[in-house]
């Protein structure tokens, strides 16, 4: 049996304000893991943009999913009967600043000749980033 369980050795209260310092700090950090918080969420926004050029036929499409996918941004990117291609993504400002420079650059066999960008509020009505046909 270890010194400090027996009742009778002295030892025992030396390490009664030890272990009381241990449970406190053990205490604090539980308390610390457990509490619940509120994570910061960065203010989500839209973006609708038209992509105009050189962008059907070039994997337009799957680069810029895969793009916005990789930022965390959700919504959809089409391909319109005039050439160019539509792309509404949402997700946090930065992500979406990020996503919009992309596109006017867009992907290596694509030339881009215009972008036209608009911001506007989240409607959080998509759950993931996908291409609409």
């Amino acid at each position: 049996m270890h010194k400090w369980y027996c009742a009778s050795n002295t030892t025992q209260g030396a390490l009664a304000p030890a272990l009381g310092t241990v449970f406190f700090f053990s205490f604090i950090i539980f308390n610390m893991l457990t509490a619940p918080h509120e994570p910061q969420k960065a203010q989500a926004g839209r973006l609708h943009a038209t992509v105009q050029g050189h962008v059907q036929g070039v994997f337009f499409r799957a680069h810029t999913q895969k793009k916005a996918s990789g930022l965390g941004l959700t919504g959809f990117v089409r391909n319109l009967a005039n050439g160019s291609v539509e792309v509404v993504a949402e997700g946090p400002k930065e992500k979406l600043d990020i996503l919009e420079n992309w596109l006017a650059e867009g992907p290596p066999n694509a030339r881009v000749e215009k972008t036209e960008a608009k911001r506007e509020t989240a409607s959080g009505e998509f759950n993931s980033f996908e291409i609409r046909y």
